[in-house]
């Protein structure tokens, strides 16, 4: 038997530290987000498409969801205040068999790691044209799942630590009150240039945008173009961005442990 529970304002106001309006209209924004992704949501077309049973290894999920510039600033201005990092598992040079595995372990790491992540995947650039092939990186946020802030220090040897396991390049760092910098697995700045204006809400252009490190130009010269996106040679389509879908279920829902859901 259902039971209708009616609270005070001041009982809203204690319980939610908001008065019932502002509760109200949260609600309202919430389920209008959840209205707005499902009409987004679609039936998986193609094997690449289906990540939930590729990385997850869960069954009857949606394809990727395609997002707004707008939505992923929205998140990173809830959950970047107290730093995060990029990371990948995913290499170009390798076959879809080794970054597949790759990714499923980190994804391992990553739920077994307390950190929250936001998984995100953009469209593979060809010699000739985008082709999507939904390749997977993770921002990592310095919180645990119930949103309390952690050691940044501890995230920090977390991603060096990645880079390392999956053979990457670089991550990318962005620790609180310091210009974000790519870094090898020794921790070492690979970038050759790192702006103190970064503002936090252009974290998908500079995550996505191409670097030549000191490196590099020692060893090509300057006739040479030489560019690498964060982790790897990953070529990124900045104007397609995609998110996991909404799960399907609580059992879909609990086996994505620490992930961040974009619509909540």
């Amino acid at each position: 038997m259902k039971r209708r529970i009616i609270l005070t304002e001041k009982q809203v106001a204690k319980v939610f530290g908001k008065s019932g309006n502002e509760v109200l209209t949260e609600v309202d924004e919430q389920r209008k987000i959840m209205e707005e992704f499902k009409k987004q949501h679609r039936k998986c077309s193609s094997l690449k498409e289906d990540v939930m049973k590729r990385y997850w290894n869960i069954d009857f999920q949606c394809a990727p969801v395609l997002v707004e510039r707008i939505t992923i600033d929205r998140l990173m201005k809830k959950h970047g205040d107290n730093g995060f990092v990029i990371i990948s598992a995913n290499r170009s040079d390798m076959d879809d068999e080794r970054n597949t595995v790759a990714t499923q372990g980190l994804i391992s790491d990553l739920k077994a790691s307390g950190f929250t992540y936001l998984p995100t995947y953009g469209g593979y650039r060809g010699t000739d044209d985008v082709v999507d092939k939904f390749e997977p990186n993770f921002t990592v946020f310095n919180y645990d799942k119930d949103g309390n802030p952690l050691n940044f220090d501890d995230l920090h040897k977390f991603a060096l630590d990645m880079c390392g396991k999956y053979e990457q390049d670089s991550v990318y760092i962005n620790e609180p009150g310091k210009a974000p910098e790519y870094q090898n697995k020794d921790g070492q700045k690979v970038n050759k240039r790192s702006s103190r204006k970064y503002v936090k809400n252009d974290m998908n252009k500079e995550a996505y945008t191409s670097f030549s490190s000191p490196e590099e130009i020692a060893s090509h010269g300057k006739t040479q173009p030489v560019g690498r996106r964060f982790t790897s040679d990953i070529e990124f389509d900045e104007s397609r961005v995609y998110v996991n879908p909404m799960p399907s279920s609580n059992v879909a829902r609990m086996r994505r442990k620490g992930e961040i859901m974009i619509w909540c």
